[in-house]
């Protein structure tokens, strides 16, 4: 042999640079896919052979899709197209959908955990000055709670005193449920 071979018809010699330019001219054509349907996505149909077409016409080499595969990629990009589009105008409702309005001032539930708090700690106090209204409260635990509602309202009836100063405990929850509704 003398050094030179013989090469099909529009053939060139592999080298590095050659390579590379048909790793290029296969990147266009995954890439032309997907413009084409980008492009034709609101059309009742697409045109799959003009798409292929277009991609052979790049260069016909080995390394350039197929017509059937070329045909799979474009399905593929309308079929993520579609689900993009779903995806992105369903969820676009609740995301433009207004925030709810902050509570008012004092009605946070901070706010609400406070006071409930602050009643709490006074009712506490109020029961261990008051050891025959804590010994009444304390006999109720474990009784049904249509029972218990029963016993205590006729526990208030008959000591109106004590009635007077549970609700001035309780009355900073009253005022905060009147206050934030």
């Amino acid at each position: 042999m003398t050094g030179t071979s013989t090469l099909p018809a529009g053939e060139r010699p592999y080298s590095p640079t050659t390579h590379r330019t048909r790793v290029a001219a296969a990147r266009v054509a995954v890439a032309a896919p997907v413009a084409v349907a980008a492009a034709t996505v609101d059309a009742d149909v697409v045109d799959a052979d003009a798409a292929t077409n277009e991609i052979q016409d790049l260069g016909g080499s080995s390394m350039l899709l197929t017509r059937q595969a070329a045909r799979r990629v474009m399905e593929g990009a309308i079929a993520a197209g579609a689900i993009a589009g779903a995806v992105f105008f369903g969820a676009a409702p609740s995301a433009l959908a207004d925030p709810p309005p902050p509570p008012a001032p004092g009605c946070s539930a901070a706010d609400f955990e406070q006071v409930k708090g602050g009643v709490s700690t006074a009712t506490s106090a109020y029961f261990f000055t008051h050891p025959d209204v804590n010994a009444f409260f304390s006999t109720l635990k474990g009784q049904p709670r249509d029972q218990v509602k029963q016993e205590i309202k006729d526990y208030l009836d008959a000591n109106p005193q004590t009635k007077s100063d549970l609700e001035g405990l309780r009355q900073p929850l009253n005022d905060m449920k009147v206050r934030c509704q």
